[in-house]
């Protein structure tokens, strides 16, 4: 009878790591990252463009925020902030666009609070639109969800000895981010 006891307590605890596992691989699974090479067509067409000066217009809405900014650029160099309803300075260029883009690509998913203590996993999902014709980003959409490291130690341990743990959802965490990019050629 202790024998039978012993196998179905392994049979139970090899079906939840089962279940945990398969658990943390769906999270995983859902985040869909934006393509370099995607990114570095747009950039080739960007690259290939006659003209050198540009009016850009920025915004981005995260929930009820929204920032908005229009610069005047010419090359590389900022000339004029025409507008700017941010919390941010004014810096947004064609370039640096797709050196954020190219970052967001880096990061699908990490470890929460922090590499030594992976509780939580964050996973980004990240969606980028470009222009057809001149290849600049005309939409990026991103996200950071949040849920439980099942496949790692220090989830149980915080879940078994911190019975005030509020768990891995936290509402409004990361997102929805949507930034829209209209560009204008300038003379």
């Amino acid at each position: 009878m202790h024998r039978l006891k012993s196998s179905t307590r392994l049979i139970l605890f090899a079906g939840i790591v089962v279940i945990a596992l398969t658990g943390f691989w769906l999270f995983q699974s859902g985040s869909r990252a934006v393509t370099a090479s995607e990114r570095a067509a747009a950039e080739a067409r960007w690259q290939a463009q006659s003209f050198a000066a540009y009016r850009i217009s920025y915004r981005e809405q995260s929930g009820r925020t929204i920032c908005q900014q229009e610069l005047l650029v010419t090359g590389e160099a900022i000339d004029q902030v025409v507008l700017n309803r941010c919390n941010q300075p004014a810096t947004w260029t064609v370039s640096k666009l797709f050196r954020w883009i190219e970052g967001l690509e880096g990061e699908r998913s990490r470890c929460f609070p922090g590499p030594g203590n992976c509780i939580c996993r964050v996973a980004v999902t990240t969606a980028v639109d470009y222009d057809a014709q001149r290849g600049y980003p005309t939409e990026v959409r991103y996200a950071w969800t949040m849920g439980p490291n099942w496949g790692h130690g220090d989830y149980w341990r915080t879940l078994l000895t911190n019975p005030a743990f509020p768990g891995c959802s936290r509402p409004g965490f990361g997102g929805p981010v949507r930034v829209m990019v209209v560009l204008e050629p300038l003379p």
